[in-house]
């Protein structure tokens, strides 16, 4: 990109055969020495890979689950908030 001091780095981060993780160590030291080239990427301790073996289909219902789920809470929040007499208008 013209113009830019520094200059705009791009990386392509490629594992496998096209299917790595979204945030692999190494996408994610790429990106944090873009931010703050002196940085680190330190060891995850005790980390938890959830829904790493899960399809689109399962994905999207979760997805949709949780959108039902918050929509269910913002209506009954609702109603408190409409409610005559609670004190806002």
């Amino acid at each position: 990109m013209k113009g830019l001091q520094p200059a705009a780095g791009i990386d392509l981060v490629v594992v496998g055969k096209m299917t790595c993780e979204y945030a692999s160590e190494d996408a994610l030291s790429r990106f944090l020495k873009a931010l703050v080239p002196d940085a680190k990427l330190s060891a995850a301790k005790n980390a938890i890979m959830l829904w790493l073996f899960t399809t689109a289909d399962e994905r999207q219902r979760r997805q949709i689950d949780e959108l039902d789920r918050h929509n269910q809470w913002l209506l009954g929040e609702g109603q408190k908030v409409r409610r005559p007499g609670s004190g806002t208008s």
